[in-house]
């Protein structure tokens, strides 16, 4: 019977060595195959070409665009920028939202396409210098040089990697980020706004991003540098005409209190939009999206709209007569009919439905019918419902590739709880608890680390990663010594015993570990395709996987040590007690 029980024992030894085994080795390429995902992620938007509209009616002779990197909502209005503020009070001023990721790439890409990070095609995690790639879809300058107008760009190089080489007329570039970068950013942008002949200028100032990260938004260098650029925005003020010319000054993107970025974050995702100048209404306005800033330049200097522009120019912030108003709409529904049938063909669809293509054709009609107010009413009714229709598609698809997959997970999971009962034993608890302890101290020290489930967490992959595998050593050993302790109380002596027990331990360990990365694999599946799941669970499913890997890789060796230390401490209590036996000669009756 004994010998019967070592050889089940050692069967399910085989089979929890196989299990880790290939549990290491799928967490490992799964996690990879994530990363990978998530850095060559393309729009699907890029295998198809939108074709542009007709120019736009002009609003001003020439548009300012000054963009301070990171300077969120809340920082600009609790920093010391006397300018700024005065715009912000006599200009049309709103809060500019964004979507994650709130890195630069993405965030330049969208302000310059007017199109969302899930679709810009920019990269999704924060890219160094070698990854960073030129902008894919139509832009700004673009459709500002099709229009004949002449466009200048000053700021960080990084700007002349996101553009063409021929998109401005005239550019110039820093490698700095600091306070003489800027400076030399300003006199480059004071020369170019004071030359009549550049109808679009955009301005990029660097040092409160950069002072920002390297201290902190409440720091004294942050401080600092934005006291720097409302000097600069002062000087740029006094050379904009505003009787022919309008001013933006917007961001990119906030930080945290700390310096990071790349999260959801209302720190990160929040930003100022003032405009003031020629034909612009002056008051607070209700939020904007970051992606309205391209289709409103396009309006003012009247040229077409960026063929795959998500956002819309912000008529209610401008002086038009109902004619003008309704010609842009007639535009903007245009686009969005074009932007939502390349859309609904590249996710398999056949287009926007014969309902939203009739209304408008029936705008056209009533816009040359005269019904300028019919016409107006039916060209907004197109857009939201060309933006509905897109969004309904998404999570359509989005919903009918979950299905099977929840299906594999309800599957892996019932084979798993079957495996286990299987198993059961006299160590059964204890090795359950010794799993949840060493997934619970892998999250425990996630948190106390300082790190959330944000991309603004990951400031550098490879340290993330490697703190991640200590914090999953670290979890393994403390449920390791659990489980040890745990057996030495039941005073388990059979060697095979516990080592079962050991791998028990392993195998919870890593079945606990990997139900977020099963959530994760139902949601957005293994890797990421055609869109751009939440970028949260994402992180989550991939500190699993990682967690998964490293438990299951050193689930392999640990189980022979808590059987050894097992193993020796019953040997040297059947010693002992054997010592007991022998000097106490009337032990035997006392047993019975």
């Amino acid at each position: 019977m004994r010998a019967k029980r070592t050889a089940q024992a050692y069967r399910k030894i085989l089979a929890s060595l196989l299990i880790l085994v290939l549990a290491a080795f799928g967490a490992y390429r799964a996690a990879d195959a994530l990363q990978y995902s998530l850095f060559t992620y393309q729009s699907p938007l890029s295998v198809i070409q939108v074709l542009p509209g007709d120019p736009m009616l002009p609003l001003t002779q020439r548009v300012v665009v000054v963009i301070v990197g990171g300077l969120g909502y809340d920082a600009s209005r609790s920093v010391d920028m006397p300018n700024l503020e005065t715009l912000l009070e006599t200009g049309a001023s709103a809060r500019m939202t964004s979507q994650p990721p709130t890195y630069p790439l993405p965030a330049w890409t969208a302000l310059l396409t007017g199109v969302w990070p899930d679709l810009n095609n920019a990269p999704v995690l924060n890219a160094k210098a070698a990854d960073q790639r030129p902008i894919a879809f139509d832009h700004l300058f673009a459709a500002a040089r099709d229009a004949d107008q002449r466009t200048a760009i000053v700021g960080f190089e990084g700007w002349g990697t996101l553009l063409p080489a021929n998109a401005a007329d005239a550019a110039f570039y820093t490698s700095g980020e600091d306070a003489v970068a800027d400076g030399r950013v300003a006199e480059a942008a004071l020369n170019l706004i004071a030359d009549p002949q550049y109808d679009l200028v955009l301005v990029y100032f660097s040092q409160v991003d950069a002072a920002g990260q390297a201290d902190g938004i409440n720091s004294v260098a942050y401080a600092s540098a934005a006291r720097q650029i409302d000097n600069h925005l002062r000087q740029v003020i006094r050379l904009v005409d505003m009787s022919n010319s309008a001013l933006i000054v917007t961001s990119d993107h906030g930080l945290t209190e700390d310096g990071r970025l790349g999260g959801s974050e209302t720190d990160l995702t929040q930003a100022p939009f003032v405009m003031i100048g020629q034909n612009i209404i002056p008051g607070l306005y209700s939020s904007v999206h970051q992606v309205d800033l391209a289709p409103t330049v396009a309006a003012l200097l009247g040229v077409r709209l960026p063929a795959v522009a998500q956002g819309r120019p912000l008529y209610e912030m401008m002086q038009l007569d109902e004619e003008t108003l309704t010609r842009g709409q007639l535009q903007v529904a245009e686009q969005k009919v074009a932007l939502g049938d390349a859309y609904m063909i590249v996710i398999g669809e056949d287009g926007l439905s014969q309902a939203t293509h009739q209304d408008l054709i029936s705008a056209q009609q009533a816009a040359l019918n005269g019904n300028q107010a019919g016409a107006l009413e039916l060209a907004n009714l197109v857009g939201d419902e060309a933006s509905a229709e897109m969004a309904a598609a998404r999570a359509a698809r989005v919903a009918g590739e979950r299905l099977p997959r929840l299906g594999l997970v309800i599957v892996g999971l019932l084979v798993a709880l079957l495996f286990s009962w299987g198993r059961r034993g006299p160590n059964t608890l204890v090795s359950i608890i010794g799993g949840s302890l060493a997934v619970g101290i892998y999250y425990g020290l996630y948190r106390l680390g300082g790190y959330t489930f944000s991309l603004s967490s990951v400031s550098n992959t490879d340290l993330f990663v490697t703190t991640l595998v200590r914090y999953a050593v670290i979890g393994l050993v403390g449920g390791g010594v659990l489980v040890l302790f745990g057996l030495l109380y039941q005073d388990e002596r059979i060697w095979s015993a516990a080592l079962v027990a050991g791998y028990d331990f392993g195998l919870y360990a890593i079945f606990l570990a990997a139900l977020p990365a099963m959530i994760g694999f139902w949601q957005h599946g293994a890797t990421i395709r055609w869109y751009l799941p939440d970028l949260g669970l994402t992180l989550l499913h991939f500190v699993a996987l990682v967690q998964v890997g490293v438990l299951a890789l050193l689930a392999i060796p640990l189980p022979w040590l808590v059987a050894l230390i097992t193993w020796g401490t019953g040997r040297w209590r059947t010693y002992s007690e054997a010592r007991v036996r022998a000097w106490d000669p009337i032990a035997r009756l006392r047993r019975r």
